[in-house]
């Protein structure tokens, strides 16, 4: 099998990519820079290269005008048109969604059911805590990490999202 990693450098998808590499998996590490993320492109690809990547893929993305009139479900946009983007039939997509998130608001997970993404942490029984000791198990930086986050969950609902908000709140 081919894999497709959203990867955006934190501590969960740090945990798949360290163990997949570390038995040979055929993973293709993606980063999706669509403006909302608080490290940049050199520091989120610093990441892969300590699990061992040599070949992360950036791809740019645009927010629509859904998305940044940020309504509740705006999660479920975002990820949806990530999803579209990157879809291939010949590779199954994984995301770093862990058990412990599955007890929260989550209109982005839509999404990932609509496009069959698997969520293999969560699905094995993995919470955050075992998933960040994983990560830097196999060299993930805590510190690069912590900046994963997507900005746009820091503006309330309706509230529209413009690049000068984001850039406020970096």
């Amino acid at each position: 099998k081919k894999y497709i990693l959203m990867f955006s450098g934190g501590l969960d998808s740090s945990c798949i990519l360290g163990t997949a590499l570390s038995i040979n998996i055929d993973i293709k590490p993606i980063y999706i820079n669509n403006g909302f993320n608080r490290a940049n492109i050199s520091e989120t690809k610093q990441q892969a290269w300590n699990l061992g990547a040599k070949n992360l893929e950036i791809i740019d993305i645009k927010p629509g005008k859904l998305v940044c009139s940020n309504p509740t479900n705006r999660c479920y946009h975002c990820k949806g048109d990530i999803l579209k983007t990157i879809y291939n039939p010949d590779y199954t997509i994984i995301d770093g969604t862990t058990l412990s998130d599955n007890d929260n608001y989550r209109p982005g997970k839509k999404a990932l059911n609509e496009f069959s993404v698997k969520s293999i942490l969560a699905e094995n029984g993995i919470d955050k805590k075992i998933s960040n000791e994983i990560a830097v198990y196999f060299g993930a930086d805590k510190k690069l990490a912590e900046m994963e986050s997507c900005l746009a969950t820091r503006l309330n609902y309706n509230i529209e999202i413009s690049e000068n908000k984001i850039n406020i709140i970096i």
